[in-house]
């Protein structure tokens, strides 16, 4: 196929692309938390536990935090300059 030919036939990840994953994950699983803040109400309505409820000036300030520290990190890892 050409395909095969163009792309090639390896099924394992190179060192970038299994860092580009890691890295991914990682900022996922530490930012997640950012889809409650729209719905606070509603979830408290419905009695879910989630950590803008818990601890609402916290989650905001850790999520800017958050954000500011994954951009400096991405930066220095991906070398952007």
């Amino acid at each position: 196929m050409l395909i095969d030919q163009c792309v090639g036939r390896t099924t394992s990840l190179d060192s970038i692309a299994t860092t580009a994953v890691i890295l991914s994950g990682m900022v996922i699983l530490t930012m997640i938390q950012i889809q409650d803040f729209p719905d606070v109400q509603g979830d408290a309505a419905l009695g879910r536990k989630t950590i803008p409820i818990h601890f609402p000036n916290a989650s905001r300030v850790l999520t800017a935090l958050g954000s500011i520290v994954w951009t400096v990190v991405l930066i220095v890892i991906w070398d952007l300059g």
